[in-house]
């Protein structure tokens, strides 16, 4: 019996730290277990769903993604390159807000040429401010906050930002992905989004014009799903996941980009495009069925007159274990 209690008593302690333990966070809120199954918690009674990032803590996949990144624009001394966390409850652990995300640590230290950043994440209330109650994207306050370290990570203190002409609130609920996880339909929240007065931009997906990436002018109009609880109203306002999305702007002043990045960046594809001449988004899960062909960075770099290369994601995108060519 006593060699069983010790076993048991080492069993406990090597068990990681999860987030269902409800363990009290610094303003005494604590989490409580949605779904043990899928790693599915609640900050307390707020009604905002997070996840348990130790289940995108890859850290030998992000560390072969900067590996393979930094050997690729080793041959472009010139090309300036960014990284930039968009920090969530795929990053974060809210047992130790104080510490540093263990993926931006990765992060830091694998991209010693690169510029980086992340969304802060030091409070639980820093979570609602900036994601939505039942989905894993951030809403429109997080990204527009994302956006605007993005920029000045960029291009600097003094590039003057597009500013929101003002917040519109569409009288629909979203039941984002984190409510789809348990086929729950119990969302609050209205969706809500920032109006902005883009310039104008050409847009091209997958290679083809279109005319607009989103249905941004549709729901602003009145036109958009109220019947189906269960809409992807992130997705259907700022555009889909696909391979190739490239803005152009014409002004041949500014500079061109290209970012890679997940669905975190479908929220500002358009705020970052407004800063430059042409601005290429690749979603490296879609490019090859998409585009029917592997991405190649060292040619794209060149056929695109890239200057800058920034990647965009959350604890997904960095365990993609992406490698470069």
């Amino acid at each position: 019996m006593k060699r069983f209690l010790c076993m048991l008593m080492v069993f406990i302690l090597l068990l990681p730290a999860m987030p269902g333990l409800a363990v009290p966070g610094e303003d005494g809120t604590a989490y409580t277990v949605v779904s043990q199954k899928k790693k599915l918690y609640s900050l307390a009674d707020t009604g905002y769903l997070i996840e348990d990032y130790q289940i995108y803590f890859y850290p030998d996949k992000a560390i072969t993604q900067a590996e393979s990144f930094n050997k690729v624009l080793s041959k472009f001394p010139d090309v300036e390159t960014y990284v930039y966390l968009a920090n969530s409850s795929r990053s974060v652990d809210f047992d130790h807000l104080e510490a540093v995300p263990p993926l931006y640590e990765i992060i830091q230290e694998y991209y010693p040429d690169s510029k980086t950043a992340m969304l802060p994440m030091d409070s639980f209330e820093d979570y609602c401010r900036f994601y939505y109650k039942t989905d894993h994207h951030w809403n429109y306050q997080g990204s527009y906050y994302g956006y605007q370290q993005i920029i000045r990570m960029l291009l600097g203190e003094d590039e003057p930002l597009m500013e929101p002409i003002e917040t519109v609130e569409f009288p629909v609920c979203f039941n984002g992905s984190l409510n789809k996880l348990i086929s729950r339909e119990t969302s609050d929240e209205n969706f809500t989004v920032y109006r902005f007065d883009f310039p104008e931009m050409a847009v091209r997906i997958n290679g083809k014009k279109k005319t607009a990436y989103g249905k941004q002018d549709a729901y602003f109009n009145g036109k958009f799903n109220k019947k189906n609880k269960l809409t992807n109203h992130y997705g259907e306002f700022y555009g889909g996941d696909v391979g190739l999305v490239q803005f152009t702007t014409g002004d041949e002043s500014k500079e061109n980009i290209l970012v890679f990045a997940g669905s975190f960046s479908n929220s500002i594809n358009m705020l970052i495009a407004s800063h430059f001449n042409n601005t290429y988004f690749v979603d490296m899960r879609h490019y090859k069925e998409d585009m029917e062909e592997k991405f190649n960075l060292t040619q794209s770099i060149k056929k695109w007159d890239i200057s800058k290369v920034l990647l965009l994601g959350d604890g997904y995108f960095f365990k993609w274990g992406t490698t470069y060519r």
